[in-house]
């Protein structure tokens, strides 16, 4: 609140404000971001309402909202004001039935009495925005941007970053400062925006602002209102009764205050300290201090509240403000203290829990808070769950910060990403005197978030300092080495400290992480041999997976390195069925990394079955927050898997230039991932030199790192094989296509190496066995890959009628899938079939003509070389121009010329 005798800034032009913002609204978008800021009374408000007058009079869609600091915990609340009257059924039924069942919920369209999945959520916005933008220009106008709910600020924000080319706009008004508690937005594209700032007004603009609203003062008075209202319109306005002019806008609301009765007051402070409150909620927190309905009546008849939607709230901020403040601190505590047992949200509880606690470590407020935390998390607000249990640490003694509260706190904080806060909280853990329960949840959060953060060698090194420290105790030992079992750590010992894990844990019923990621080492052992896990040890790891969830452990504690082991067998469908079970559990659960983690593995698995639209739509809505600065090495295979997909090879090398200096996670497979797809890209190409050198790249690297998913290293090893065959390397190509552990892709190539050696009866038996094998598989991009290359051979061996037949399946199947690359061979294939058919059409006299004329012969030289007139060869070259439906000499020879449309060398 400003002071006397403060220096007043010079006139602030709200000319020139308006006029900004009236350009803002008249402007192309999308645009910038405009933030009007200022605190407040200071008109910002008003320029707002008059930039969305202005936009609507153009015709102009607007959303507007208003935010408030009462609502700020109410989750989706500003979000229902902004969109709720758009949102009709017109509108909902362009949604697909998870996320319109989630978008119901949060507008109060459904009595589901389940909480909506945060991500269901943010993707139903977000899809809604782009269907809403797509229907004209679109303006969003929210006022006091700072008391948005954080869960309104996520879901926008999401729907914003993913609709950044469309017609929308954004507009908002805010605090000089953010506000102390609350203001998660930092989703929101406002840290960038445009700022108007605005100032007190200057003297002119301030004496007419009085005369305008009827206030008639002497120059004296009015400089001296503005000193002390810092020329704030809202506030001047608030001081229009000349002659009596109190020294500050405080004596004002006290003389206000003290015209009140005790129990109006009473009233007036507990719903102040609400904000806005139920009738019900307002009655429970007085009682036991006064006759709550009576002191509400009388808070009522002397207009200290009023009651708005069925909800108590002062009559004026200021009054409202004013009650707290002149309470004294220990009551003012017990109040928040009383609130905080009436509110059900947990952000509300957490609020009225901080303001209620003593100054300094209060380890009861500590208990409460983490309480609140947990109920967050139960319910799936997992952010808001990390955030008050870092308040919650904030207030716990130092000698009392044990590692009980750390670990619990550190595995909220993994839930939502922050992996260098996990590592920071775990620093001061003293993992060998653990008991332990607590090691086995909290050593993979350190491992895992260490491994994120600083790569597998440091990774390696702790392991190995706790293996030593812990030599002594054979359990401690055993849970160390079960959650360490990994061949990127040890290569070559994991299988030996997942089976000492396993023979000491199995039966102990203390460490099931460490159990459950030493059995999921043991099933991949043999997964990556190219064999089924052992029955047995597969059925106890789901039996402890499900434990786990039961117990209430999140999907962080089983590790995310064992969605790898998935995989089983290479068979994508049961591989889709677990990521899609572990991505509606970890996004119930608030598992937010691990559901990105998810999503990302399940669009790898969706082009691994040829649903390209699905793996698109995966990876487009998916939110990489969770992930941090850095691209993680899953995410760069299946984004430059699906732009191969869809053709666009600039479009991946640009993509990965650009992700060559990410810093995140491990760079070796960052390494072996890129010299892939660069050498899958060559393939696409034909440029086999450039594909040989990359693939080799890649296959040196697989051993040393120990192991990669059973879908990456068939990629590897059958790119690479057909690289070597278009370079006519085929002894190298030989050897190399026996590494293929898919039979109907390891037949292919053996096909493919045939057809380039010139034995065709050979490919077409070995490329039609591929076929056969592939037919009823999964692995639809490879059966049509398989019947594109056995088209080709029937071709060469002038099988028309098979060829066409064969290549019109491939060509058919790669179309549904959307391999263009491939797409585009299959046509050529056909074109060339028809170039053939249409040149026997010629008659024998016809055909030796044009065979000629395409070499470039002229007429005179041809009717030398075939003992004719040149007049018959004339009549002749109309002939076939016209059965060909061609006009020119070249036009001739690209229907006939068999290289006209270039062909691999390997074939």
């Amino acid at each position: 609140m400003p002071v006397s005798g403060r220096e007043i800034p010079e006139p602030a032009g709200r000319i020139a404000k308006r006029a900004e913002l009236r350009a803002f609204a008249e402007g192309d978008w999308p645009d910038t971001p405009l933030l009007i800021t200022g605190e407040a009374g200071i008109g910002k408000t008003t320029l707002l309402d008059e930039a969305v007058a202005h936009a609507r009079s153009l015709g102009r869609t607007v959303l507007r909202t208003s935010a408030a600091a009462p609502e700020s915990g109410m989750a989706y609340g500003s979000l229902n004001d902004l969109l709720g009257e758009v949102v009709d059924e017109e509108l909902l039924a362009t949604l697909p039935e998870l996320q319109r069942a989630a978008v119901e919920v949060v507008f109060l369209r459904s009595s589901a009495p389940a909480e909506p999945r945060q991500l269901a959520v943010v993707t139903g916005i977000a899809m809604l925005l782009r269907e809403l933008a797509a229907r004209g220009p679109l303006l969003l106008a929210i006022d006091d941007v700072h008391w948005m709910d954080a869960e309104s600020v996520l879901a926008l924000g999401y729907g914003l970053r993913r609709i950044s080319e469309a017609p929308v706009a954004l507009l908002g008004t805010g605090l000089v400062y953010p506000a102390p508690f609350g203001a998660h937005t930092t989703a929101l594209p406002f840290s960038w925006a445009r700022r108007v700032e605005l100032h007190g007004l200057g003297p002119q603009e301030f004496g007419n602002l009085l005369r305008d609203n009827g206030i008639e003062l002497d120059g004296a008075d009015i400089e001296r209102l503005r000193a002390e209202t810092g020329g704030n319109p809202g506030w001047a306005l608030e001081m229009r009764e000349p002659g009596t002019l109190p020294r500050s806008i405080t004596a004002k609301v006290r003389a206000w205050l003290g015209g009140l009765s005790e129990p109006a007051r009473d009233v007036l402070a507990t719903t102040a300290a609400f904000g806005r409150a139920r009738v019900d909620q307002v009655r429970r927190a007085l009682d036991g201090e006064c006759q709550p309905q009576q002191a509400i009546d009388a808070a009522s008849t002397e207009l200290a509240i009023v009651e708005r939607d069925g909800e108590l709230q002062p009559s004026h901020p200021m009054l409202g403000s004013a009650a707290l403040v002149e309470l004294a601190p220990g009551a003012r505590r017990q109040l928040h203290a009383r609130l905080a047992g009436v509110v059900e949200e947990p952000v509300e509880q957490a609020r009225h829990l901080q303001l209620s606690a003593e100054p300094g470590a209060d380890e009861r407020t500590a208990d409460a808070l983490m309480g609140v935390a947990r109920r967050a998390r139960a319910r799936g607000e997992i952010g808001t769950a990390a955030r008050i249990a870092e308040r919650a640490l904030a207030h716990v003694p130092a000698h009392l910060q044990t590692a009980v509260w750390l670990v619990e706190t550190a595995a909220m904080q993994f839930s939502i990403g922050a992996f260098n806060r996990v590592c920071e909280l775990l620093a001061a853990v003293e993992f060998t005197e653990l008991p332990i329960g607590l090691l086995d949840r909290g050593l993979p959060l350190l491992i895992e978030a260490t491994t994120l953060i600083r790569g597998n060698q440091i990774t390696a090194e702790v392991i190995g300092e706790l293996r030593a420290a812990m030599r002594e105790d054979p359990l401690r030992l055993a849970v160390v080495d079960g959650i360490g079992a990994d061949p990127d750590f040890f290569p070559g010992q994991s299988r030996t400290m997942a089976e000492h894990a396993v023979s000491v844990l199995d039966s102990t019923g203390l460490a099931d992480t460490a159990l459950y990621r030493a059995l999921g080492e043991l099933v991949e052992q043999r997964v990556r041999r190219g064999l089924e896990p052992d029955p047995e040890i597969a059925e106890r790891h789901e039996q402890v997976r499900k434990g786990l969830l039961a117990a209430g452990y999140g999907e962080h504690a089983t590790t995310v390195r064992t969605a790898y082991c998935l995989r089983i067998g290479l068979d994508p469908v049961r591989t889709r069925d677990a990521f899609r079970t572990r991505l509606a559990t970890a996004t119930e659960r608030g598992e937010d990394y691990l559901a990105a983690q998810y999503r990302v593995q399940l669009a790898a698995n969706e082009l691994v079955l040829g649903d390209t639209e699905r793996a698109a739509e995966l990876l487009r809505e998916l939110d990489t927050r969770p992930f941090g600065d850095g691209t993680p090495p899953v995410l760069l295979a299946a984004k430059g898997r699906l732009l191969i997909t869809e053709g666009r090879i600039a479009a991946l090398h640009g993509y990965l230039a650009e992700q060559a200096g990410s810093g995140h996670g491990d760079q070796h497979y960052r390494q072996v991932y890129t010299h892939t797809l660069t050498g899958m890209a060559a393939n696409r190409e034909l440029r086999w030199a450039d594909a040989t050198e990359a693939l080799a790249a890649a296959a040196r690297l697989v051993p040393w790192l120990g192991k990669l998913d059973p879908i990456t290293e068939l990629a590897i090893d059958t790119e690479f094989t057909e690289a070597l065959i278009g370079a006519g390397r085929f002894a190298e190509a030989g050897k190399f296509a026996e590494r293929v552990v898919l039979p109907g892709v390891r037949s292919r190539l053996h096909g493919m190496l045939r057809a380039a050696e010139g034995d065709l009866e050979a490919a077409e038996k070995l490329l039609t066995e591929s076929v056969t094998e592939l037919r009823d598989s999964p692995f639809r991009p490879a059966y049509a890959r398989s019947l594109l290359e056995l088209g080709r051979v029937r071709r060469r061996k002038r099988a028309r009628r098979s060829a066409r037949e064969t290549l019109k399946r491939a060509t058919g199947l790669l179309t549904e899938i959307g391999d263009v690359p491939l797409i585009r061979q299959g046509e050529a294939e056909l074109a060339r079939l028809a170039s053939v058919r249409d040149s026997r059409e010629l008659t024998a006299a016809e055909r030796r003509v044009a065979e000629l004329v395409v070499t470039g012969a002229s007429n005179r030289e041809v009717a030398a070389a075939l003992f004719v007139s040149v007049r018959t060869v004339e009549s002749h070259v109309q002939a076939v121009y016209r059965k060909l439906g061609v006009h020119s000499r070249t036009q001739l020879a690209v229907r006939l010329l068999p290289n006209a449309v270039p062909e691999p060398r390997a074939n």
